[in-house]
């Protein structure tokens, strides 16, 4: 629920941690660090307090009915409206078809889904596609295969929210991996809606 700008690691840190363990300049810069059940920062010096941004969100094991106060690194850390939900109550929503990988290559090579409902973040959607499963170059009755297809962008066209699949990098995937043209694909698009 918290991205940043930077490659860095984040670090979630209670409050019952000694402030004073970090408090050198370098060690912060090290990592996008989140202190959580915060009361204040007075305990750092005051050069590094002005490193950091106060809020409140929900996080997953740690706080998911009410949201937590934090302290969290300005400049490397991007609070995302999902963190503002409490993590019980997100709601998803899918978007499913199922064709058989000979229809999927009679689809342009860019096919557009509508979403029902705008999501919360645009940044969670995720594509997931199923196919029967493959051993020796045959098709498996006993499990399938599902994957994250990342060649997708999400668009609002005229106010409506759409995903765009780029279907040749889904084509070309499939056939590498021995799937036939009369076997059922499924694709899953998730949101969490709003």
């Amino acid at each position: 629920y918290l991205s940043y700008l930077a490659p860095k690691k984040i670090l979630l840190i209670p409050w019952e941690v000694k402030c004073a363990e970090y408090t050198d300049l370098q060690a912060i810069l090290q990592y996008t660090l989140v202190f959580y059940l915060y009361k204040t920062l007075d305990l750092l010096p005051t050069h590094l307090i002005k490193l950091f941004a106060q809020d409140e969100i929900f996080i997953k094991g740690i706080a998911e009915r009410e949201p937590v106060g934090i302290f969290y690194t300005k400049g490397y850390t991007q609070i995302t409206p999902l963190s503002k939900q409490p993590i019980q109550e997100v709601s998803w929503g899918k978007v499913e078809d199922e064709q058989t990988l000979k229809e999927i290559k009679a689809l342009p090579r860019r096919f557009v889904y509508d979403l029902p409902s705008k999501p919360i973040n645009p940044d969670d959607i995720k594509v997931k596609v199923i196919r029967p499963g493959v051993v020796s170059g045959r098709r498996s009755g006993r499990f399938v295969t599902e994957f994250l297809f990342r060649s997708f962008e999400y668009f609002l066209d005229a106010g409506k929210p759409r995903v765009r699949l780029f279907f040749d990098s889904l084509v070309e995937r499939l056939e590498r991996n021995k799937v036939k043209d009369s076997w059922p694909i499924t694709i899953e698009i998730i949101y969490p809606k709003k």
